[in-house]
């Protein structure tokens, strides 16, 4: 499914088959809803959040959760498609320390 090209020091242009993304993008859409949930369970139940705060209901946490993961997704399947290296080109390109 990967075709892997040898790393010499750098991110290689490895490009992944899309059932592959799709599934990760699945994996963590669901690790992501359930650690969102538990954080905002923990917060709910320390500090006091007026019921008209609609970011914290869970119904928009989960889907403002499962929406950034399937934009990652999507992102990350469009520069599968088009580039030659998406790894490289998904990641931030920040300098090191």
């Amino acid at each position: 499914m990967i075709e892997r090209l040898p790393l010499q020091g750098s991110l290689s242009a490895t490009h992944f088959s899309p059932r592959r993304l799709v599934l990760a993008g699945v994996a963590a859409a669901v690790a992501s809803v359930v650690a969102t949930v538990a954080i905002r369970a923990i917060t709910v139940s320390v500090e006091t959040v007026p019921s008209a705060f609609s970011p914290l209901h869970t119904s928009s946490v989960v889907f403002l959760t499962i929406l950034g993961v399937a934009g990652a997704t999507v992102a990350c399947l469009a520069l599968n498609a088009l580039v030659a290296s998406p790894l490289r080109t998904f990641r931030p390109s920040f300098p090191s320390r």
